[in-house]
């Protein structure tokens, strides 16, 4: 019997215990590796080349584990952060996620002497080198190393400027677009990112030259989370309902101030929308022009803020600035017409001059008529007060030619009359 079959027959063999255990540890592995997520992906383009049409319209919500995510992704397919149930990829229509994703660019956007983002001939905005995090810094991050499930390499990806992307699972499915996206706040919290990720209907590039230099399916982010996220979602709901109102109050009382002024509400946010400059790539009006558009879907509605923003500022083809899918997006918040007003002020629109004011008294707002008759009184008290002081200069002239000045009456006097005695004959006192 040669040397290494003495070696082999003299290991011992297993005690029934450590089988045992043995067992647990693989079926727990199998458990791991085949754990089921819900996730979303679309196949209609490659990497980053791709038709934003069908990118926004053909995301399938699959299950499958965490090696059926690394194929899409190495497909180039593109995965987006919460699940859509068959609709148009946009936040209002996100039903729920299984997991978080942060996008590791070390990058930011150059900036001018004044600090305005500097674009590109195309309109794009040029990126620099700023560090974050790399590859191997990420490696030995205390939080990703527990919690991390996937990490792999973008498209853009070079080996002196590191670009990568983590996937982090939820230890269960969430509901709701505002839960998951506060479920990604506390994540962000933890670790440099971009901010744009924390929309939850954002998309992920995939990469036909991706790497994975981390694989670990049994991580998952702390179960805390969730509860805690649930709780902040249900208070920005009740802080969503109250702006609901705000912009139901505000709308009330520009209804109220267009009826005592006199205007034409719809004639007034017309010549407001004239002063303000339409969307143009590489201006850097975007926020602004959002802003406008909420104004207008707050106050109109979706079906009349998109023709009216079409004349105003009409989409733009191969851009973002394009109006149906914008006000699709949208989730009412705190913007009121009278942002839009305001924006406008700072291009020279103003007001018609203010005809009449209100009365703050008991008797409420006056009418039309009986402030013109007020004022017609005021205009000719004043006439009247400078047509005395005018000819005051001249009344000694004209002295002689008034009527004589009428007596004064003689001041009553209340002595008491004396006792008169009258004496008649045979009639003595």
């Amino acid at each position: 019997m040669s040397p290494l079959q003495q070696s082999h027959n003299s290991v011992p063999a297993p005690s029934a215990a450590e089988s045992e255990t043995l067992s647990a540890v693989k079926t727990k592995l199998e458990l791991i590796e085949s754990r089921i997520i819900k996730f979303a992906f679309n196949a209609t383009g490659r990497n980053k080349d791709w038709d934003f049409k069908k990118l926004a319209g053909n995301f399938i919500d699959v299950e499958g584990t965490l090696a059926d995510v690394q194929e899409h992704i190495k497909a180039g397919h593109a995965i987006c952060a919460g699940l859509l149930n068959g609709k148009w990829r946009s936040k209002a229509n996100i039903i729920g996620s299984h997991w978080l994703l942060i996008d590791i660019d070390n990058s930011d956007v150059a900036r001018d002497a004044y600090d305005k983002p500097i674009k590109d001939e195309n309109g794009n905005y040029i990126k620099v080198y700023d560090h974050q995090l790399t590859i191997e810094e990420a490696l030995a991050h205390p939080f990703i190393k527990k919690h991390c499930a996937l990490m792999y390499t973008t498209a853009s990806h070079k080996p002196d400027w590191h670009k990568f992307r983590l996937v982090f699972l939820l230890p269960e499915y969430v509901q709701g677009a505002d839960t998951v996206e506060a479920c990604t706040r506390f994540l962000m919290q933890q670790l440099p990112h971009d901010p744009a990720c924390k929309d939850a209907s954002r998309v992920f590039y995939g990469s036909t030259e991706a790497e994975f230099p981390l694989v670990n399916p049994e991580a998952t982010l702390p179960a805390e989370w969730i509860s805690e996220a649930i709780a902040i979602a249900q208070q920005e709901r009740i802080e969503y309902q109250q702006r609901i109102q705000e912009i139901e109050s505000r709308r009330k009382e520009w209804r109220e101030i267009s009826v005592t002024e006199g205007w034409d509400i719809d004639q007034l946010i017309q010549n407001a929308l004239s002063f303000i400059p339409p969307r143009t790539p590489g201006s850097g009006n975007y926020d602004e022009c959002r802003q406008v558009l909420m104004a207008l879907v707050n106050h109109y509605g979706a079906t009349d803020a998109e023709i009216i923003a079409e004349k105003w500022s009409p989409s733009i083809k191969g851009s973002t600035w394009n109006i149906r899918a914008k006000i699709r997006s949208f989730r009412r918040g705190g913007i009121s017409i009278g942002t839009l007003f305001h924006i406008a002020k700072q291009y020279g629109f103003r007001f018609p001059k203010r005809q009449y004011e209100y009365n703050l008294g008991d008797q409420g707002v006056i009418s039309r008529e009986q402030w013109e008759l007020g004022r017609v009184r005021e205009d000719l008290s004043s006439f009247q007060n400078l047509l005395r002081q005018a000819i005051a200069p001249f009344s000694s002239i004209f002295k002689g030619f008034f009527a004589p000045p009428t007596p004064k009456p003689l001041p009553e006097i209340d002595t008491p009359s004396p006792n008169v005695i009258i004496y008649k004959p045979g009639n003595i006192p």
